[in-house]
């Protein structure tokens, strides 16, 4: 079983929901203070960058030492040009920018006095 695409990006979501509804009343609250959707959007957005670095960080150079080991049993060898590391570092960064926007968009929406109303 190889998963798709989309089903990557679930654990983000799962883990991004998880967090707003956690912080339901903090992002009422900054929202009473007036707080607009694209601050609490940077705000959630920057909290995901060091994590995504570091994991870049660590995968680069694992995956580059992995597939030059590989690349040298082929007769016809390539190098790997670091702009291949570069674009899906880039690629990463959307999707996981895109999937955290769309559910912290989803919580920023509910009014807040229904949030700091509940127990």
């Amino acid at each position: 079983y190889r998963p798709s695409g989309g089903s990557r990006s679930l654990g983000l979501i799962a883990l991004t929901a998880y967090l707003t509804t956690v912080r339901r009343k903090e992002i009422s609250i900054r929202k009473i203070l007036g707080a607009g959707r694209r601050d609490i959007l940077r705000r959630f957005n920057l909290e995901y960058l060091p994590f995504l670095g570091l994991a870049m960080a660590v995968a680069v150079p694992l995956t580059w030492l992995g597939l030059n080991w590989w690349l040298e049993g082929f007769a016809y060898r390539i190098s790997l040009h670091p702009l291949v590391f570069l674009l899906a570092g880039i690629i990463t960064l959307i999707i996981t920018m895109a999937t955290v926007s769309i559910v912290t968009l989803r919580a920023a929406s509910v009014i807040p006095a229904r949030v700091l109303s509940e127990n």
